[in-house]
């Protein structure tokens, strides 16, 4: 027989070389990370920003991953999800992450860096029928660029946004100073340090932009042109604007400039709960844009907030306060990113918002939210004291009820406040047209982003706030990686006879797949051995034949 032959014929040589096969391909495949998403929602999906972040820095980075090896059975899913995700991360930054697990239980020298970096052991307890589990486990990260390292924390459980937290350290690392976020200071009253008004503090939201934008620079419209650097300027209830004021803030429309405007149209007197007219020359000047901004409060009977008081130490009691509007997801824009998916939004003290287009060229408006169609607004005798509105929640004025915009984002191009009116300084780069399409993102209450509204609405108006950051800064992917969940879906219950066939069919498939081998084999066993027969009977007949 040949030797050829001999070999391929050989099922211990075709099973080495299956074994040889498979060896190959583990060595060959070393490195190589791959996974397919088949959820629904698409929760286990990197998004394109990541990829194109990661693949584009200018230097490696290094992720750190200080995990503990001993955890509760409860965590081990968990545990094993992360890892997944952070090998996944690494993977598709094609070399520029470099990712290592570290053990500080087992190794003293890793203890003592991930100790030199602020990481600690955070206690973590499982309880079941038979047992109760308590340990202190490290899940902490240390993220590297250069000279600059950041610690993102417990990420075991607060991994929520961990994909956006990732990638947003190290692009701001990377680019330090590429995207700046401005607040206009002046006298409206708003700071970004904690104040004991709550609802006239914003160091919540400044804290929270630390990480990907850095904290606000303030910018005066005063003493200085809007700088080249600000890629997104946040203007928080103005008012009594200077004619300089609003020509800087004019130019850096007409250029191309990007807003975030949270305002209303009254100001509030939180010493005596009084409500005021804006003064008329602000809102002349939002009107050239297009934008009118009513002088009253919004007041839902449907949808509110109710102020808390507390009685005694046991007692809270609920009073009804229709100026707290509570934005429902079914009043809230889901065809853009900045809304989309939000289950709803606090919005204290708005006012009515209503645009004219003929003012804006080549004119894209999208609305973001709305009160419901039982709404109406005061304009007069305005209080925010709950015991001068209690009545209004019973019949509306003069039976004015109807849906109110309060939420918009714009693009466009506008004319200058000052085409016909005589300049407030010599400046020979004047322009009265626009020479970029300008994006403005509108609130109508400057309360909406408070330290106070921010608490009670558990985090969706910061999250409204940062994802409005992220659009306007073209950067539409990192708002589906901060808005995405990652909570365990829910499986839906099927009847029990379905899970006893689906049980079976995996108990029986192997077998009917190994049967059907061994039949498959059989017959053609059988087939060969019947050819080989008919070959060696016609061979006999053929030498008694002589032939």
């Amino acid at each position: 027989m040949n030797i050829v032959n001999l070999y391929t014929n050989s099922k211990k040589v075709t099973v080495l070389l299956i074994l040889l096969n498979f060896i190959m391909i583990n060595w060959l495949s070393n490195g190589l990370y791959m996974r397919f998403d088949l959820s629904k929602s698409g929760r286990f999906k990197l998004t394109n920003a990541s990829k194109k972040i990661l693949r584009e820095l200018p230097e490696n980075v290094t992720i750190e991953a200080f995990f503990s090896e001993e955890v509760p059975d409860l965590y081990l899913h968990s545990v094993k999800e992360l890892k997944d995700f952070l090998t996944e991360y690494a993977s598709i930054s094609k070399g520029k992450v470099k990712l290592r697990f570290l053990n500080p239980d087992s190794d003293e020298d890793i203890k003592r860096r991930a100790s030199a970096l602020g990481i600690r052991p955070m206690p973590i307890g499982a309880v079941d029928q038979n047992k109760r589990e308590v340990s202190n486990v490290y899940f902490s990260l240390a993220l590297s660029f250069e000279n600059q390292t950041q610690v993102i924390p417990d990420i075991l459980r607060n991994n929520q946004v961990l994909e956006y937290n990732l990638t947003s350290r190290i692009y701001k690392m990377a680019h330090p100073d590429e995207r700046v976020v401005g607040i206009v200071t002046g006298n409206s009253g708003f700071t970004t340090e904690e104040s004991q008004n709550k609802f006239q503090s914003y160091s919540i939201l400044n804290n929270s932009m630390e990480a990907f934008y850095g904290n606000m620079t303030p910018v005066s419209l005063d003493s200085q042109n809007i700088p080249d650097n600000i890629s997104v300027l946040f203007l928080v209830s103005p008012q009594m604007l200077s004619d300089k004021e609003k020509y800087h803030l004019d130019q850096y429309i007409l250029r191309g400039g990007k807003l975030v405007v949270a305002t209303s149209g009254v100001n509030i007197d939180f010493n005596t709960g009084a409500v005021n007219p804006k003064d008329q020359g602000t809102i002349d000047f939002f009107q050239n844009l297009g934008i009118s901004i009513g002088s009253n409060l919004i007041i839902d009977p449907e949808n509110f907030v109710p102020l808390r008081r507390q009685v005694n130490l046991f007692q809270v009691l609920e009073i009804p306060y229709p100026v707290w509007l509570s934005i429902p997801e079914d009043s809230l824009s889901q065809k853009n990113l900045i809304t989309s998916g939000m289950d709803s939004l606090f919005m204290p003290w708005a006012s009515s918002i209503t645009l004219d287009e003929t003012k804006i060229q080549e004119p894209q408006v999208e609305i973001l939210a709305k009160s419901t169609t039982k709404s109406w607004v005061k304009s007069e005798s305005l209080s925010i004291s709950p015991d001068a509105l209690k009545n209004e929640i019973e019949t509306p004025a003069n039976n004015s009820a109807k849906e109110y915009q309060i939420a918009f984002m714009i693009k466009g191009k506008f004319n200058s406040y000052f085409k016909d009116k005589k300049l407030p300084l010599t400046d020979t780069n004047f322009i009265s047209q626009s020479v970029q399409e300008a994006s403005l993102v509108v609130v109508s209450t400057p309360y909406m982003f408070s330290d106070s509204a921010i608490q009670q609405s558990q985090g969706l108006n910061l999250n409204f706030f940062l994802s409005a950051l992220d659009v306007l800064n073209g950067l539409d992917e990192l708002v589906v990686a901060r808005n995405r969940k990652v909570s365990t879906p829910m499986i839906d219950a099927k009847p029990n006879w379905l899970k006893s066939f689906i049980i079976l069919i995996n108990i029986l498939a192997p077998l009917i797949v190994l049967v059907g081998y061994g039949m498959m084999h059989f017959l053609q066993r059988k087939k060969n051995q019947t050819k080989e027969f008919n070959e060696w009977k016609e061979m006999i007949t053929m030498e008694k034949t002589g032939n």
